[in-house]
């Protein structure tokens, strides 16, 4: 797939290329636009490397867009028009789609049983995976990666060695699935008094040697983490507004997220797992050498002293006005040095992360932005949807990735 050359002056800042968004130079306009015929996107799922971009639309329909042509090369109708797909997730081998609506089950589609087959447009391959759901959830589908082909997504009974976990969620909080088989392997209920679900964040922490975790936000305004290996009770849980957490974005390097809802405000929070290794930052092996070792009255180290367990947390950080309220989307660009939100001003706006320095404010669409996408950093793509039934693709902050182990260049954190 060949994208263009940015659209305005690039200056050399740190080692990131930075498009400037001042007012001496306007902010780009997209360098394509894929209009759903008057169908509003709900959500989207880019493929960069197969050079495809799926768009979920309110009345339960995907829309198949090559990136080459920029136009549709199918279209299928998925899901119930009254539930729309309020989700779509690929693993990043390009092998899976998710689609979740707002009621009823998720299905689970070969990527290329989506592509025209021998029945034309509008025509599947094979039948997709169901998995069952009950009630309605407005929130989006979460995806776990295995952490090896050899290893389950999450050290719970009926994963597959290889298979990725899907987290599902529904009127009563989420479950886990097997993206494979369908099957459900365990259900984790809202806490009491928040409210329901209204977004969901999944990652591994296997440093921890605890497999996955889940982030979920909640309608009363509360953050909570779960271990999805002992999911009775969160493991640590924040209060971050009074309003619902309508999207939700993390760094998993530098331990930061960002929430955002109906207020006009960004929400910082920072997330620490605890445990020996990370608050010693020693291996596994040397934690094993001191906690055996005798001491010099004979006595083995235990956990009284600076390398004992911590237990995980959830802070705040201070929050950051935005010139207007609401916000549908959040996407964090995979090298954790641009966010993007989608207001309900229809206005896509970009930071520096994790400083959440204002860089850009993309003004194209005219309702609500629902869903954004980012491509890789090299490519600067980011795609953006919106309830005007339009997709505008930009091209900003192109960025070829330095060698492992290099500082990002953005690293004024906003502080607890």
């Amino acid at each position: 797939m060949h994208l263009p050359l940015p659209l305005v002056p690039s200056v050399r800042h740190r080692d990131l290329e930075v498009a400037r968004c001042d007012a001496e130079r306007p902010v780009p306009d997209p360098f394509a636009v894929l209009r759903a015929q008057g169908k509003e996107v709900q959500s989207i799922c880019l493929q960069e490397d197969r050079g495809v971009l799926y768009a979920g639309h309110a009345d339960g329909s995907l829309t198949v867009w090559s990136l080459e042509s920029m136009r549709p090369v199918n279209s299928l109708a998925l899901h119930d028009p009254l539930s729309g797909i309020l989700g779509l997730i690929g693993d990043p081998g390009g092998k899976w789609i998710v689609s979740q609506g707002r009621s009823g089950p998720a299905q689970v589609h070969r990527a290329d049983d989506l592509l025209p087959g021998a029945g034309g447009v509008g025509e599947t391959r094979s039948n997709p995976v169901h998995i069952q759901r009950e009630g309605d959830s407005f929130a989006a589908p979460a995806l776990i990666l295995p952490p090896s082909p050899d290893q389950a997504a999450a050290p719970l009974p009926g994963l597959r060695p290889g298979v990725p976990a899907l987290v599902l969620p529904h009127a009563e909080g989420f479950a886990v699935a097997c993206t494979g088989s369908g099957r459900r392997v365990v259900d984790v209920p809202s806490p009491k008094g928040a409210g329901m679900l209204t977004s969901l964040l999944a990652f591994c922490a296997w440093s921890t040697r605890d497999g996955p975790h889940v982030l979920a936000g909640y309608e009363s305004g509360m953050l909570a983490l779960w271990r999805l290996a002992q999911p009775p009770a969160p493991l640590a849980s924040c209060g971050l507004s009074k309003q619902p957490l309508l999207a939700l974005a993390r760094c998993p390097v530098r331990g930061r997220g960002v929430a955002a809802g109906p207020r006009a405000a960004l929400l910082p929070f920072r997330l620490e797992l605890g445990g020996k290794r990370e608050l010693e930052r020693e291996t596994e092996h040397e934690v094993d050498q001191r906690t055996s070792a005798p001491t010099s009255d004979g006595s083995s180290h235990n956990d009284d002293h600076q390398w004992a367990e911590a237990a995980p947390r959830i802070s705040r950080g201070t929050r950051v006005p935005l010139s207007s309220a609401g916000v549908d989307c959040l996407a964090l660009r995979s090298d954790g040095r641009l966010l993007a939100l989608g207001g309900w001003d229809g206005r896509v706006r970009v930071f520096a992360f994790p400083s959440l320095r204002p860089l850009a404010s993309l003004a194209y669409h005219t309702e609500s932005a629902t869903c954004l996408a980012f491509g890789t950093p090299a490519s600067g793509l980011l795609a953006t949807g919106s309830r005007d039934g339009s997709i505008a693709l930009y091209i900003l902050y192109p960025f070829a990735e330095k060698q492992a182990g290099s500082e990002p260049e953005d690293g004024r954190d906003v502080e607890p």
